[in-house]
């Protein structure tokens, strides 16, 4: 396979990022966009806002399985098949989405769609990274910063405008013709290349486990909206998820040959990007859609003007990049990801002081910062993880991580609006329940940031430039170097 005649386009730089941009963004951008579409979705389908809420946790669940799952594949199978494969997935996940005569059908296709982008992620990712010069690393960075996180601030200005009885079909229609667009570009751009190791046997406990750790506590989460927090219908799944997942940590920590580097992970940068990665994914997703809660069933605004609101999440997340494409090469890549942290924390703090009602101005304001917040913390935290192990292994790392942030992101946000509906669904309850979780939210940032300078601290962590040059040329030396966590005490 390797002496095969490569693709057309398989040297282009811009036709990879066109892929990466493709396969990621369109299903990302439904995950802040859906609740909006929501009435229409009941009203068309003849469903319930349950069966919403459960293809949706069902979709998440499929991404950060998908995501493990292609580690596995990727060393069975040729990865231009496998790439084409997800993408034909996402294509039909869509059209079933968007030819759906009932809710049932239209969970399979979500299930669909987000299977594949979690799929697509390990799979289209990590040539962008590696396969180009070190000069290219921070537009790489500023693109992954889009794709992987920044096209969820879409979310809510598309959701809106998709939000008609007919409308929301027409979206998915053209999500699945994004879908065709990134198949035949890859087909045109994608390498041919052997598998990373067909021999090497299949850890299936370790798929097991994934998929067990986020299919149980995404079903337990969309629960919520039928069954209290403390019932069996959302307790048990979630415990025993989360359970799952602890497993599936342990078990990586201790193999000789893990699918994941879960022990190459456990010193100081890795920790504090991840958790930064987590926390800020979470906090994000948290607060927008409390926000638009709060704009719909309290305000009453429509979708459309609820969505309109969010644009300055857009800039948010543009400047975010930027910063990011500037100071990758330097040593302040950490400093990136607390100032992110900050002004989540900041966006929190300025939509509790707002109170029960807060203005247009301030929710646009907030919804800047949030876009912000989150281009400084998600990605640049994924990238502290990636640089302090070898470009090798960059696929696994992207699995790891956004398996966890997925985890974090989409089980915050279902709890703590239940808490906030908890005060009840209307008027001047409901306000006041969405600002106690927008408190409980700037809580979460001001705890998680606190732990990531206690990681620093502890460990020791010095702030370097990155060996970019080395790291991709060598294939097996890491760009940062991570001291053990908590290396100060154990000094």
């Amino acid at each position: 396979m390797a002496e095969r005649r490569q693709p057309l386009l398989s040297g282009s730089y811009g036709a990879k990022v066109a892929v990466v941009l493709l396969a990621l963004c369109p299903n990302i951008v439904i995950t802040t966009g859906i609740g909006l579409m929501t009435p229409a979705l009941v009203a068309s389908l003849h469903g319930s806002q349950l069966g919403v809420e459960l293809a949706s946790g069902l979709s998440n669940a499929g991404y950060a399985a998908g995501a493990v799952a292609a580690v596995a594949l990727n060393q069975k199978l040729p990865p231009r098949r496998l790439l084409l494969a997800y993408e034909v997935t996402f294509v039909i996940g869509s059209v079933l989405c968007a030819l759906a005569p009932d809710m049932v059908w239209f969970g399979i296709g979500r299930v669909a769609q987000g299977a594949a982008t979690g799929l697509l992620l390990v799979a289209a990712l990590p040539p962008l990274v590696t396969r180009f010069r070190a000069d290219k690393l921070p537009t790489t960075a500023a693109v992954i910063n889009v794709g992987l996180f920044g096209a969820v601030t879409l979310g809510p200005i598309l959701g809106g405008l998709a939000a008609g009885p007919s409308a929301w079909r027409t979206y998915f229609w053209i999500l699945a013709a994004l879908g065709a667009l990134g198949l035949g570009l890859e087909w045109l751009a994608v390498d041919h290349r052997d598998p990373l190791n067909a021999d090497r046997p299949t850890d299936w406990a370790a798929l097991a486990l994934a998929g067990l750790g986020t299919c149980l506590p995404f079903f337990g989460v969309s629960e919520l909206v039928a069954q209290p927090l403390l019932s069996a219908p959302v307790l048990a799944p979630l415990v025993v998820g989360l359970a799952s997942l602890v497993g599936l940590i342990v078990l990586e920590f201790h193999r000789a040959q893990p699918l994941m580097p879960v022990r190459l992970l456990h010193t100081t940068l890795p920790e504090a990007g991840i958790l930064g990665a987590m926390a800020a994914g979470a906090i994000y997703v948290a607060i927008v859609e409390l926000i638009q809660l709060s704009l719909t069933d309290v305000a009453h605004l429509s979708p459309v003007g609820t969505g309109f609101l969010f644009w300055p999440g857009l800039v948010g997340i543009g400047l975010a990049a930027v910063a990011f494409r500037q100071l990758f090469p330097t040593r302040y890549v950490p400093l990136l990801v607390l100032l992110g942290m900050l002004v989540l924390a900041g966006a929190a703090l300025l939509l509790g002081l707002a109170g029960r009602h807060p203005d247009a101005v301030e929710i646009m304001t907030a919804a800047g910062a949030l876009g912000f917040g989150a281009g400084a913390a998600v990605s640049p935290g994924l990238f502290l993880a990636g640089l302090s192990l070898p470009s090798a292994q960059i696929g696994t790392v992207f699995a790891m991580v956004e398996l966890l942030r997925s985890e974090a992101a989409f089980l915050v946000g279902p709890v703590l609006l239940y808490l906030a509906m908890s005060e009840g669904s209307q008027g001047q309850a409901l306000a006041g329940g969405v600002s106690v979780s927008v408190w409980l939210a700037l809580g979460l940032a001001l705890a998680a940031t606190a732990a990531m300078v206690s990681l620093f601290l502890l460990g020791g962590a010095r702030l370097e430039r990155p060996q970019l040059r080395d790291w991709l040329e060598s294939g097996e030396e890491p760009a940062l170097d991570s001291p053990p966590t908590a290396q100060v005490l154990r000094d």
